[in-house]
């Protein structure tokens, strides 16, 4: 399995230790951070998380078979340390792609 960033690693522990979990962003007036969005990004790209686009244009991240399976547990002074960003940002203030 790829090897994933620390924050990466930081974000999946702090979120995802309930595998029923999901992070939604309405992408109206909120979308993810640079950080947050690097962190997802990685975590889609190595199948760990499925990212659904909704209708209304709402993003939505759950943890896919593949995170389900492997050790998602890091140490609180781990997720401090390397996951101390914000996960969102005002879409006002996003970089546009």
């Amino acid at each position: 399995m790829t090897e994933l960033s620390n924050a990466a690693q930081a974000l999946l522990a702090a979120l995802w230790m309930n595998p029923r979990f999901t992070l939604r962003y309405g992408m109206v007036e909120n979308v993810p951070s640079p950080q947050a969005r690097a962190a997802l990004d990685e975590m889609v790209d190595a199948a760990i998380l499925a990212r659904h686009t909704e209708p209304g244009g709402a993003v939505v991240y759950s943890l896919a078979p593949a995170g389900r399976a492997m050790d998602r547990a890091k140490s609180m002074a781990f997720v401090k340390e390397h996951g101390s960003f914000a996960l969102s940002v005002p879409k006002t203030e996003a970089k546009h792609d």
